[in-house]
């Protein structure tokens, strides 16, 4: 998640970190239904698949691809806008209210991810079974700490090339979740 820089994005960075932590906490209190109820590849597909829309959206609305304006509805106080509807001014005004909810959708994927991740790690023996646990477990994090290296050098690209980098990983990620084990195999292989 680090190549979404939080001071890069419009909004205010203390809403934007406000808007992680309550995501982070709802995320993490519904990963485990489910993981529960769609079991490993099911629960990866679709968190994978929240975090890619979320990273699509704001890829779309920080490059202005589409106006942002549709936000104004959503805003409690009626916060309209005071610049001439339709110029720059008006789409940077709806901007640091758009993007602040998309990345809200976007964290809640990615905290659901990473959640399944470590149900899946620590707790499930289709994954990794139970004498090999710790040895696979440590050989994915030095692979995974080394891999993220390039996290801080990729976030500091001109945009939009985090967000491509990120929809990339992501996108990636997703293909990869349709060869984890489906429900019929983890069934069979809890009945051995």
């Amino acid at each position: 998640m680090l190549l979404f820089q939080r001071k890069y994005f419009e909004g205010s960075i203390y809403v934007n970190n406000y808007l992680d932590v309550v995501a982070s906490i709802f995320g993490s209190l519904i990963a485990w239904a489910f993981y529960d109820i769609l079991r490993i590849r099911w629960s990866f597909v679709l968190s994978l698949s929240i975090s890619l829309i979320g990273c699509v959206l704001v890829l779309i609305f920080q490059e202005g691809y589409l106006s942002s304006a549709w936000v104004e509805p959503l805003l409690f106080f009626g916060e309209t806008s005071p610049h001439e509807p339709g110029t720059a001014e008006d789409e940077a005004h709806y901007r640091n209210y758009c993007i602040p909810m998309i990345l809200f959708i976007a964290y809640v994927g990615f905290q659901i991810t990473f959640q399944n991740v470590y149900y899946a790690s620590y707790s499930d023996n289709c994954i990794f079974p139970f004498y090999k646990r710790v040895t696979a477990n440590g050989i994915v994090q030095i692979v995974a700490r080394s891999v993220t290296v390039g996290a801080s050098v990729a976030a500091e690209l001109p945009r939009p090339w985090p967000a491509y980098i990120l929809i990339g990983l992501t996108g990636l990620a997703l293909i990869t979740a349709f060869f984890l084990p489906g429900y019929d195999y983890e069934e069979e292989f809890d009945a051995r």
